[in-house]
């Protein structure tokens, strides 16, 4: 089966700075794979490649089997409404209810009637347990519960690949505990593949399938939560125990 999202030797630079000097990765269906990494390792600039935003100098990236650096507007259009990016903060219509939110992402990316829009609005929020909030005012909700809407409103547009940038940064445990919940409920229920770009070792430890670490531009370690436990590797393990002498 053809991996929803597959990349291949990317290379990104910046004048003469190499961000990605050749990164492979892939996420299969059902799947959560954590991006790891210490700060300016080039992880947003993945993301940003896959979905289009930024053209990678060389390489491969392919959604379900389709190459797409060299999209155009109309292809990127049809791709766009597969892959959907959760990023850090939310931008919920505040003058919207959390419902109206969620059925808007229906209605602009499957072409729902407004009935259909609200009933699978509310469904999802029933699979994320946050019907209760139907109604509720956006402006009003706690950091979590709003990272949960919008992975609703994410999935409302009918993707079948999510993309989610830092989604427990800033949570205290209980609303990172809320976020991450929602996130393995929607990706096994759904089989959906999920790339997380994030800092959040004890989420990537209690949610991810597999993990990479970017590091100089290149997929450093690799690996299941498991093994990366004992991985000797000494920049990773500065950065899995956040020392600050080593070889970072």
């Amino acid at each position: 089966m053809t991996a929803p999202v597959s990349v291949s030797n990317l290379v990104k630079t910046f004048g003469d700075q190499t961000v990605l000097g050749g990164v492979d990765l892939h996420v299969d269906h059902g799947e959560i794979l954590y991006v790891v990494g210490p700060s300016g390792t080039g992880k947003s600039v993945l993301s940003r490649c896959i979905l289009g935003l930024m053209q990678p100098d060389s390489g491969e990236i392919e959604l379900d089997g389709q190459p797409i650096p060299h999209f155009g507007a109309p292809e990127w259009l049809s791709v766009r409404r597969r892959v959907a990016m959760v990023v850090q903060f939310p931008a919920l219509l505040e003058e919207r209810s959390v419902v109206e939110n969620i059925a808007l992402a229906a209605r602009y990316g499957r072409g729902l009637r407004a009935v259909q829009a609200d009933r699978m609005a509310l469904d999802l929020m029933e699979r994320l347990q946050i019907r209760h909030l139907a109604f509720s005012d956006p402006g009003a909700l706690g950091p979590g519960l709003a990272k949960a809407v919008a992975l609703a409103r994410a999935l409302a547009v009918g993707a079948n690949t999510l993309i989610l940038d830092e989604p427990t940064t800033g949570l205290d445990p209980i609303q990172a505990k809320v976020v991450d919940e929602a996130i393995v409920e929607v990706v096994r229920s759904a089989g959906l593949a999920c790339l997380v770009i994030s800092h959040d070792l004890a989420g990537m430890q209690k949610v991810a399938d597999r993990a990479l670490m970017l590091y100089q531009g290149k997929v450093h370690v690799a690996g299941t939560p498991a093994s990366l436990a004992t991985e000797p590797d000494p920049v990773w393990q500065q950065f899995l125990r956040g020392e600050s002498e080593g070889p970072l």
